[in-house]
């Protein structure tokens, strides 16, 4: 009986040796869960949160340490845009060869002991990354870097003094987690993703840059999910007050100068019926900043949309609803955002309140003979008064970038794709998408409330094309990517055609 009950500690500590958070997802790894969502007609968590549990894979090359609970990885990334990724506005298109060498770790062990099944989690990566190419001119510093290329977004970057048409920026991220079967609870610097859409969301979405916070997520049953989420995000406002009272015998020679704080504070439920076809999300969350944090905000319970009226009506809250509906080889999703809610204007047509955004999509599984294919099909509406607010501070962004979806506000976007799985190695999509984007602004929002749809100056992008992703026996992904562009009002050039390669180890961003 003793045997038997020490192999069993052992079975259950294996298994929980092998959970993990899915800190970096490759983007055609995202697509065979959707897929495999869809196929199996189940929701989890997988198809509306990330980061999520995962199994820990063993797929594993290259690792500097023999122990298989404590990881150190390398990390490279090669690639090369003949129109430069979409990196530079000013330049694109112009060929950039982009490399990105770095590290990464991770653990994992139990805590107390096997039968608890609670166990810790803890990883980090850091990325350096060097571009070069745009045509041999420097980069402009100080602006945002791919605003219309929504797979990629960073922090901040340096130019580089030898060459000079190069940029330098490092990444790092990473976190704890406590993970049990009936709750999750993270630590650290990553990308948050929340909603139905696997490419971008109203409510947040990956296609900002890692930024640091706390994050608890509760199962109270297979059929309800509650969590909480508070972080800092990045405003780029200067705070030349601080600078004053801290550096001011230095503060002509300061380079850089210290951003006003800005966060999110943000809670949602999740309901599925119990065949798990169907799941209902509703979340709430306020954008704040230039003081420190209320303790209102920090109680995962309370209703932001009551207590910012005690706090003065001078934060950013925002409310919102998505769905998903499994039926038959298909999945059908939508999504909605409320902002500036003032209720009982709701159907009053009110122009300085009530502005909405929505989104509805649908994905099918296909097969012919052996081939399996997934066929999307996205629209996203913005109103044009979304993602801004009337003190800049409160702006829905990091670092310029909108948490929720890439566009912002004042925008429409249409997506259309096919995703082919001939192997378990080998993926394929193509893809055909079209944005337009109005002009947005704060006094015409707030002053004039005269703002209409589609005028001034009209930022529009069309973009066909075609992408592979192949995984080789030592785990590094070669990427290909094709595509033809025909755009208005972003690049010095309308018209250009763009072909990407890269190989990828342990870096998929």
């Amino acid at each position: 009986m003793k045997i038997i009950t020490i192999i069993f500690l052992l079975f259950v500590a294996d298994i929980a040796w092998t959970q993990a958070i899915s800190d970096d997802i490759s983007p055609d790894a995202i697509l065979r869960n959707e897929f495999n969502t869809t196929d199996t007609g189940e929701i989890d968590q997988s198809s509306y949160l990330y980061p999520h549990v995962v199994n820990r894979s063993n797929r594993m090359v290259y690792n500097f340490l023999s122990g298989k609970n404590l990881r150190i990885e390398p990390v490279m990334g090669i690639r090369w845009s003949s129109a430069g990724f979409e990196m530079d506005p000013m330049s694109t298109p112009a060929p950039v060869l982009w490399v990105s060498p770095g590290i990464k770790f991770s653990a994992s062990t139990y805590l107390f002991d096997p039968m608890l099944n609670l166990w810790l989690y803890a990883w980090g990566r850091f990325h350096k990354h060097s571009a070069y190419g745009f045509n041999g001119s420097p980069v402009i510093s100080d602006q945002t870097l791919f605003p219309y290329r929504p797979e990629y977004s960073l922090e901040y970057y340096s130019r580089t003094e030898s060459p000079e048409n190069g940029i330098d920026l490092d990444e790092s991220l990473g976190g704890v987690a406590l993970v049990a079967p009936k709750f999750h609870l993270i630590w650290g610097k990553f990308r948050n993703h929340m909603g139905p859409s696997s490419r971008s969301n109203l409510h947040l979405s990956r296609t900002t840059p890692a930024y640091s916070q706390f994050r608890l997520v509760v199962n109270p049953n297979k059929r309800v999910s509650l969590t909480y989420m508070i972080g800092q995000l990045g405003s780029d406002i200067p705070d030349s007050s601080l600078y004053q009272q801290v550096y001011e015998d230095d503060l002509d020679e300061t380079v850089k100068m210290s951003s006003i704080s800005r966060y999110v504070a943000m809670h949602r439920m999740d309901f599925l019926n119990p065949s798990r076809t169907l799941r209902l999300g509703l979340w709430e969350q306020v954008i704040f900043g230039g003081r420190s944090i209320p303790f209102e905000y920090l109680n995962p319970i309370t209703l932001f949309w009551s207590a910012q009226h005690k706090l003065g009506d001078v934060d950013n809250v925002q409310m919102g609803a998505d769905w998903e509906w499994m039926i038959r080889d298909q999945r059908l999703y939508g999504a909605l955002l409320m902002d500036e809610w003032a209720p009982y204007d709701t159907f009053k047509g009110s122009r300085e309140h009530n502005w909405f955004g929505w989104q509805a999509g649908s994905s099918r599984i296909v097969r012919y003979n052996s081939l399996s294919m997934m066929f999307t099909l996205e629209y996203t509406y913005m109103d044009p008064r979304v993602s801004l607010h009337r003190f800049p501070v409160n702006d829905p962004q990091h670092h310029n970038y909108d948490i929720g979806y890439w566009t912002g506000g004042h925008a429409d976007d249409w997506w259309f794709s096919v995703t082919m799985f001939p192997s378990h190695d080998l993926s394929g999509r193509f893809y055909w998408t079209t944005i337009r984007k109005g002009e947005q602004n704060r006094e015409d929002i707030y002053e004039n409330q005269s703002i209409q749809w589609m005028t001034g100056e009209i930022q529009k992008k069309q973009e066909t094309g075609l992408d592979f992703w192949f995984w080789d026996s030592h785990q590094i992904q070669y990427t290909l990517n094709i595509r033809w562009m025909e755009t208005q009002n972003l690049y010095p050039e309308d018209h250009f055609f763009d072909i990407s390669i890269g190989a990828l180890y342990n870096i998929h961003r």
